[in-house]
Formats: structure tokens, C-alpha cells, sequence
């Protein structure tokens, strides 16, 4: 058996391939089969089969990194029943692990794996207040993106926070990094960060018709860039009045841009895969099947 004394490190959710691991490791058995339905898809192959490598110990009875996709959901459906969960290995097996060989190797471990990520986001925050002191948008715009990465409710709340003070406003001195600070934000569709994109529009921070192309990810229907910012909120509210709610019209969406629903697949994650793999699908559709 392969060591798995090992940090267990948050995967990157704003993938589907990393939302789908993120369940594993919270011990939901379905999404070790997700894993294993997403490994013929050609731009998620390498990521399904490093999360499959890293989550299961099949050693002597698949190997996940080189079985096909239909091989994998067979061994899947076949073990279903003997297929455990062990949170002190993090890791799925179906022999049990006093029967399995053991063969012991070490990590080395980061700091940033062994250490708590509310302590980062307070680390970035003294780096920002820097930052802006010393008026460098290079600086702040990196930091923006650590803050992201963190994938903590409190840093969205702090990244939305930014637009009204002196943050906001050194970022949109540089339009390529004040644009980069609202990618960010969408990475966590809400009605604050729809707030935050008409300030950002009335701040005269975005331009060229930017709104437009935000919103449409946003709420994952179409917004022209031709319209004035008083019709892009009429929409978007009369959307979410009709609707009741952004994950409704985000939903609806889908169903206006797509011949199939998410009720033809029985998993979401088979849904969302096959919108990925559809060709001629407008951008925001695609990228809104990536974070949902």
C-alpha cells in the first residue's frame, strides 16, 4: 500500500474536476464514479486521474491511471457495496487495509498545506494595505488573486470590499488588472457581485461594453453590450423577480441555451460534463458549467 500520511490538501473548486474531489474528500463515495466519468474528457483527463491516484488506494485491483473510462465505472458499480471512505488516510479502498501490503514513503510538506487559511487571508490583507500605500498595482493585483485562491467566504467578502476603498481604485488605474480583480469575484456568482458590477459601471471602472459580457456570465443568459446600464438592470432584476433568485435564472439559463436538461443525466456532474464536451456553446455558458 502506497503512504497516505500525508497533508490533505484543499483541491481548486473553482474546477469541476476540483468541486468533484472536494466531495470525495468529504467522504461522499459518489464522486470517486464522477471522478471516473470524467477521465475520457479530454481537457480533464490529467486532473480526474491525479484526483483518482490520490483519493484511492486500488493498487492490485485497477490501475486508475492508465483504465478506461468504461473499465473504471465497471470496477466502481462491482465494488459499490465493499467501497469505504477511511478519513484518517483520506483515501477510498475496498480491501480492507490490515489485509493490504504496506509500503512507506515520506513528504515533504509545505508551510502553506500545514497551515490555516484564515491566517493567510489576514497575512494578505496587511500585504494589500501595502501595497495600495506604496501604490503598486502589480503587487495588489497578485495579491488579489491569492486572496481568491484561498476559496474562503471570507475573502470573497473581503475582495467585494475592496471596490469602495482606496484598493478599488488603484485597480482601475489598469484596466487589465482591474478586470482580472472582477474574474475573482464571478468565481462566486451572487447578487452582491452583481452590485459590485453596476458600481463598478457607474464608478466608470468598466468600459466597451464590459458590463455586458459580465453580466451574461453572471446570470447565464445573454445581455447586449448596445444597452444602457439602466436596461441591463432591468433585466437582470426583472430575472430575478420572475425567476426568484440568481441560481434559478442561472439554471433557466442553461435551459435556454441547451436541447437537454439536468434531469436526463442522474448526476449533476454528468450534466455539467456534457455541456463542457458540446461544441458551439456561447463562452458563458461553458463557463458557468465550470464553476457550477
Amino acid at each position: 500500500m502506497d503512504s497516505w500520511a500525508h497533508a490533505q490538501v484543499e483541491p481548486d473548486t473553482s474546477s469541476l474536476v476540483g468541486q468533484v474531489e472536494y466531495a470525495a474528500r468529504n467522504g461522499h463515495k459518489r464522486a470517486i464514479r464522477d471522478l471516473m466519468s470524467l477521465v475520457n474528457n479530454p481537457t480533464m483527463e490529467v486532473e480526474a486521474r491525479a484526483g483518482l491516484v490520490d483519493l484511492t488506494l486500488f493498487k492490485d485491483q485497477i490501475d486508475v491511471k492508465k483504465a478506461s473510462r468504461a473499465e473504471l465505472l465497471k470496477f466502481y458499480y462491482d465494488n459499490s457495496e465493499i467501497l469505504r471512505f477511511s478519513s484518517l488516510l483520506d483515501a477510498y479502498y475496498c480491501t480492507p487495509i490490515e489485509n493490504q501490503a504496506t509500503e512507506y514513503k515520506l513528504f515533504t510538506l509545505d508551510a502553506y498545506q500545514m497551515s490555516d487559511r484564515s491566517m493567510h487571508l489576514r497575512k494578505y490583507i496587511r500585504y494589500i494595505d501595502q501595497a495600495v500605500e506604496y501604490k503598486s498595482i502589480s503587487d495588489l493585483r497578485d495579491l488579489v488573486e491569492k486572496v481568491a485562491d484561498l476559496q474562503i467566504l471570507e475573502g470573497q467578502a473581503y475582495l467585494l470590499s475592496l471596490l469602495d476603498g482606496p484598493a478599488g481604485e488603484l485597480l482601475s488605474q489598469d484596466l487589465d488588472a482591474f478586470l482580472l480583480y472582477l474574474d475573482q469575484l464571478m468565481l462566486h456568482p451572487s447578487i452582491e457581485v452583481a452590485d459590485a458590477l453596476f458600481k463598478s459601471e457607474a464608478k466608470g471602472y468598466l468600459r466597451n461594453g464590459s458590463l455586458a459580457s459580465y453580466m451574461s456570465r453572471l446570470c447565464n443568459m445573454p445581455f447586449r453590450a448596445s444597452w444602457s446600464t439602466a436596461k441591463h438592470k432591468a433585466k437582470y432584476e426583472r430575472l430575478l423577480d420572475s425567476l426568484g433568485g440568481l441560481s434559478r435564472v442561472r439554471m433557466f439559463g442553461y435551459s435556454e441555451s441547451l436541447p437537454f436538461s439536468v434531469s436526463h443525466f442522474r448526476e449533476p456532474v454528468d450534466y455539467y460534463g456534457r455541456i463542457l464536451s458540446e461544441p458551439n456553446l456561447r463562452p458563458y455558458v461553458q463557463h458557468n458549467a465550470l464553476i457550477d
